[in-house]
């Protein structure tokens, strides 16, 4: 019968929708992007574990200024030492290089040992978090909160500190 076939139809599209839902935002987003990598005794933090924590607390859903045409630009200073990392998010895909940043929008600061932990941890957004709350890791804010916005960032600190 005609409804029957309409309803049927309908059914699969709903399901399908779903189905597509929960794949692109609820599993994919917490699933881990590439083989973690080890940070061991004494070893210097470097680009591939700058890289790795980058890649998985949802930089990559940041976006280009609609206001300057800006791609975003973090940058991230390791303690003791200063080890400076510049991560550029361009299209959906975050860029590590070590060194200073030429213009960043925010600056985070942590310690070698905050690498190793939340490296270490199975829940990387709880760690993440709970290391924020202790003030174990400083945000510094360096643009217009407007263009923070629009790039994402706003989105990115909720999820890490909600």
């Amino acid at each position: 019968m005609p409804g029957e076939k309409t309803s049927t139809l309908l059914i699969v599209i709903v399901l399908a929708f779903a189905v597509s839902y929960l794949a692109f935002f609820v599993i994919i987003p917490n699933m881990s992007r590439g083989q973690k990598p080890v940070l061991g005794p004494g070893q210097p933090v470097g680009t591939e574990h700058i890289q790795w924590i980058v890649d998985n607390i949802g930089t990559t859903q940041l976006r280009t200024s609609s206001i300057t045409g800006k791609p975003p630009e973090i940058e991230m200073v390791v303690t003791p030492g200063d080890q400076f990392f510049t991560v550029t998010v361009r299209n959906g895909a975050a860029r590590v290089r070590a060194g200073l940043a030429d213009d960043p929008d925010i600056r985070m600061t942590g310690s070698r040992d905050v690498i190793a932990e939340i490296l270490e941890s199975s829940d990387l957004a709880g760690t993440a978090k709970r290391l924020s709350g202790e003030g174990r890791i400083q945000l510094d804010v360096l643009k217009d909160m407007e263009d923070i916005e629009d790039m994402g960032y706003k989105a990115l600190y909720m999820s890490l500190t909600s």
